[in-house]
């Protein structure tokens, strides 16, 4: 620091005079420089006064001692402690408060820029007096702006138990217990629809996953954020909530997965939909409306073990065909087509009725809608970056597609591979060969 003892006002009044400090190394140690107007006492190397040094402050009688949170004074606050800072020119301030009151301890990591915090242990509100009233208990990162938590190397959330922090930080046992028993059923039921020859359900994220969380923190290539929780789970949201994954999304439950809505369930699929129940119905209602169910380009197949039930209550049960309509059972059969009616048995004929009229022919127009049709396409690549994130230009590599496509190129002058079209969204994985020869 400076002591400004002549007239000038500027640095030539005074030689430098250094600051005792409990730490001090070449561009390390603690740093808390006297401010202008501030009391510093003054000392001498083995009272020389041309060696003179700063060995403290103080705040004598007209300055008021140190006020966590701008609030308090002694001797009420005199359980805390700590270091507060006052913003040059303005009123803000940073502080590291320690509050040793009687069932009250606590610490925190404060500044007043957007009242930014890290309160750890019994939280209490700012002290005025001796004690105030308690906030909560463990710790609490707050701030009135925007917050970022960013762990390249993975995140673990969990309310799993780890007494005293006498566990590994990235203990996550019950969390590894809960997806392998998960996987364990998911492929007995996967098993159960294989036999009823439903469309099986793909495993191989869960396995994958299964497989790489016991060695999660020792690795850099799974970077997940895991979140656990030993009681119920609850997301909400004012506005919406977006879902998004470049795999799989799988929901997984030992017991119901249900859904509510104030208005439509909207589901798409560039590939299959399925549905299989194993053990009870699958029952599908329109409380006001039709129910509408299509096959626009195949077949349509209604199957059943037992009784197949087909009702209207106030109208017909109307069949339309653009060809022809079989109706079969026992060798025996109906069949409408091209205007004609044949009925064919091996065995007899009954018909039962208090009168048949036989008239001239006539006929029904049938006006059947045509089915829609659309073919999407999609084109995706891949950009080569090394692990700073700059693209890689001349880089030799192959692409191999979920549909039996195979590609092989250099990468562009960006980095880019070329592109992959194909009628649906597929899989493709890159495998990098090495740069390609000068």
């Amino acid at each position: 620091m400076m002591a400004v003892l002549g007239s000038n006002d500027n640095d030539t009044d005074s030689a430098w005079v250094d600051v005792l400090t409990p730490w001090a190394g070449e561009g390390y140690g603690a740093r808390f420089l006297p401010r202008k107007d501030e009391i510093v006492v003054i000392d001498f190397f083995d009272g020389n006064i041309d060696r003179p040094f700063v060995t403290g402050r103080i705040h004598e009688a007209q300055r008021n001692p140190t006020k966590f949170d701008v609030k308090g004074q002694l001797p009420d606050t005199k359980k805390l402690s700590g270091i507060r800072s006052k913003e040059v020119d303005g009123e803000g301030f940073n502080q590291l408060r320690f509050d040793d009151t009687t069932g009250q301890i606590s610490t925190q990591l404060h500044s007043s820029h957007g009242a930014t915090q890290l309160n750890l242990g019994n939280l209490s509100h700012p002290k005025e007096k001796a004690e105030s009233d308690g906030r909560g208990e463990g710790f609490e990162l707050r701030t009135d702006d925007w917050g970022g938590i960013r762990a390249p190397k993975g995140l673990l959330i969990t309310t799993e138990e780890d007494g005293d922090a006498a566990n590994h930080q990235m203990t996550r046992t019950q969390l590894e217990s809960a997806l392998l028993a998960a996987q364990s059923n998911n492929e007995n039921i996967q098993e159960l629809a294989k036999s009823h020859k439903a469309q099986e359900p793909d495993l191989e994220l869960q396995k994958k996953i299964n497989q790489d969380i016991p060695k999660w923190d020792g690795s850099d290539e799974t970077p997940f954020i895991v979140l656990h929780s030993n009681d119920h789970f609850v997301v909400n949201s004012l506005k919406g909530t977006l879902i998004q994954s470049s795999d799989h999304i799988e929901i997984s439950t030992n017991r119901n997965v249900q859904t509510y809505t104030g208005n439509n369930v909207l589901t798409n699929a560039l590939g299959s939909i399925s549905l299989f129940a194993q053990q009870k119905d699958i029952d599908i209602k329109a409380g006001h409306g039709n129910v509408n169910v299509q096959a626009q380009s195949g077949e349509m197949t209604l199957a059943s073990q037992k009784l197949m039930h087909v009702y209207a209550l106030d109208d017909l049960v109307k069949i339309e065909s653009g060809k022809g309509i079989l109706i079969t059972s026992g060798g025996g059969y109906i069949k409408i087509e091209g205007g004609n009616i044949d009925i064919v048995c091996p065995g007899k004929i009954s018909l039962k009725a208090g009168q048949i009229c036989t008239m001239s022919g006539n006929s029904l127009n049938s006006e059947l809608a045509q089915m829609p049709q659309a073919q999407a396409s999609y084109d995706e690549q891949f950009i080569v970056r090394n692990r700073a994130g700059i693209a890689q230009p001349n880089v030799k590599y192959k692409i191999v597609t979920e549909d039996g496509k195979t590609i092989t190129g250099v990468t562009d002058a960006e980095g880019k591979t070329q592109k992959i079209s194909s009628l649906s969204m597929v899989k493709a994985e890159l495998e990098i060969l090495g740069k390609k020869d000068d």
